[in-house]
């Protein structure tokens, strides 16, 4: 379980994946799936008030499994934003109606990462590198080379994160224009190994 706190409020998160919809209890359930998909993603959320519980809700997602960590939820003066497999969910506080939801990712939203003004979100996804207003509309996003399986964080205006080769991008955080600014060497030792392992099997063939 993580706990986000602010002002008043105390937000609590947790993987649910055995939850059974209908089953009785006064959570508000909001399921967000493709067609005729299972939900491979889960999260049972609590909020209170003062300390004292007022709203439960899980929420279900399509795309890729999630589970909950420090950045998968922004916890706002009127609103908490939430990552859950594919989606982006925005809940109204203290009473969790669903305000807004976006798929932002066609595979898996990693988590979420509010700016300075807070007046915006940034999506680390899979696939790309969204941001979105507190009020669900993108205004930009970014791909790189390969699918954003490393870290990323917001430092300063830019957005940095790295992708599975190791490549490290900066990406403006107003615009969206993004570089390349660095490697770990990763693509590198893999290519090397692979190489390697050419020749092996080449020489085995004499």
């Amino acid at each position: 379980m993580i706990c986000w706190e602010r002002g008043r409020y105390a937000i609590e998160m947790t993987d649910e994946p055995a939850y059974s919809f209908g089953s009785g209890d006064n959570a508000r359930l909001y399921r967000f799936l493709e067609s005729e998909c299972y939900p491979l993603s889960e999260h049972y959320i609590l909020c209170a008030l003062d300390g004292e519980p007022c709203a439960s809700a899980v929420l279900s997602a399509s795309g890729g499994g999630t589970e909950v960590h420090e950045n998968s939820c922004v916890l706002l003066e009127d609103r908490c934003l939430v990552a859950v497999g594919d989606r982006v969910v925005a809940l109204g506080l203290p009473d969790f109606r669903l305000l807004w939801q976006a798929k932002a990712d066609d595979i898996t939203c990693f988590g979420l990462f509010v700016t300075p003004d807070e007046r915006h979100v940034v999506v680390h996804g899979e696939l790309r590198i969204s941001k979105l207003t507190v009020d669900g509309d993108k205004e930009w996003e970014f791909t790189g080379r390969d699918i954003f399986t490393g870290a990323s964080a917001i430092e300063g205006d830019a957005v940095v994160v790295t992708d599975f080769d190791g490549y490290q991008y900066s990406i403006d955080l107003e615009l969206g224009t993004g570089r390349i600014v660095g490697s770990n060497g990763i693509e590198k030792n893999r290519l090397s190994r692979l190489a390697s392992n050419f020749w092996r099997f080449v020489k085995g063939r004499r």
